[in-house]
């Protein structure tokens, strides 16, 4: 599912956001027996390209949220980014997080309106198909 960010403003608090309000309860009507993540971290903090703000703490949350899926079955394949450092960084947290290590938090500032707009224009256009969002 993609959310159409309509800010450049996107952090960890807004993707955190995101899974709750949208991923979860797709998911719950879903109901994955597998989960595949396609980890190009372009949204890595300090990515040329992606211009987003995710820390190697919100890959960590977000990889956590996902083994809650599918009995904690999940496939993580690398497959790009553009800040070798960035990339590094994030796929160490996810991985750690897969392994059931602790990885530090980062403290979630609050959502910007924009980003919860977007969340919120998504949930609207996929209503008509998701009862999740009906």
């Amino acid at each position: 599912m993609n959310i159409g960010w309509n800010t450049d403003d996107v952090g960890d608090e807004s993707y955190v956001a995101a899974f709750e309000q949208v991923l979860s309860p797709l998911c719950a009507e879903f109901d994955p027996e597998l989960v595949i993540v396609s980890a190009g971290f372009d949204s890595a903090e300090g990515d040329p390209l992606g211009k987003i703000h995710i820390t190697p703490s919100g890959y960590a949350e977000m990889t956590a949220r996902l083994m809650t899926l599918a009995r904690g079955r999940v496939v993580v394949a690398l497959e790009g980014g553009y800040n070798l450092e960035s990339i590094s960084n994030s796929m160490a947290a996810v991985v750690a997080t897969l392994l059931g290590d602790s990885v530090p938090r980062t403290p979630l500032r609050p959502v910007p309106d924009s980003c919860q707009e977007s969340i919120k224009a998504t949930i609207t256009a996929h209503s008509p198909h998701w009862k999740a969002f009906q």
